[in-house]
């Protein structure tokens, strides 16, 4: 299931679109934009605890 999420959430930033998630029993709409943003603190989160 993560490994799906993972590769959704970078089929999405690769094609501009948002994504459509479940969260609290309400969908929730993520932008292509915030998916790149977060993408960018979780590589740098991993790069500084290397």
């Amino acid at each position: 299931m993560q490994r799906a999420a993972q590769a959704a959430r970078r089929t999405a930033i690769q094609t501009g679109t948002d994504l459509i998630i479940v969260k609290d029993g309400k969908l929730t709409r993520i932008s292509a934009q915030t998916l790149r943003e977060l993408a960018a603190e979780a590589d740098l989160q991993v790069s500084t605890n290397v």
